[in-house]
């Protein structure tokens, strides 16, 4: 029960900060697309776009021009835009491709002077 509470808290607070943005159903909705269950090494829709919430969120809190636009979020600097592919590691023998996407997905949505990629085991 402990760790439900703890998973539920997890989720929580990273919707939370959906509630200010115009269109948070799209997010929401993913959601609902396959396990949330961390326990589960299992891929599912709903823990990427958790992870991709999450990373979000955290980055919102900090710093006030953040925004969930391909590649999937975009820290807007001024003159200068960073876009973050968050990718969500399932298994060590797919690092590799996992990055690999990363950069695929940077390189094709954002200017290519500055890229960042971030991911999670």
């Amino acid at each position: 029960m402990i760790f439900d509470f703890v998973h539920f808290n997890r989720i929580a607070d990273t919707i939370i900060p959906l509630s200010y943005e115009s269109n948070p159903c799209p997010y929401l909705k993913r959601l609902l697309c396959g396990t949330l269950n961390f326990f589960e090494r299992k891929e599912s829709d709903a823990k990427n776009i958790l992870w991709e919430l999450e990373v979000w969120s955290k980055l919102k809190r900090k710093m006030s021009e953040v925004y969930l636009q391909e590649p999937d979020i975009i820290l807007d600097f001024g003159n200068s835009k960073v876009g973050i592919a968050c990718k969500k590691i399932y298994s060590v023998n797919n690092v590799e491709k996992t990055l690999s996407d990363a950069v695929h997905q940077t390189e094709a949505e954002v200017d290519p002077s500055v890229k960042t990629n971030l991911w999670s085991k």
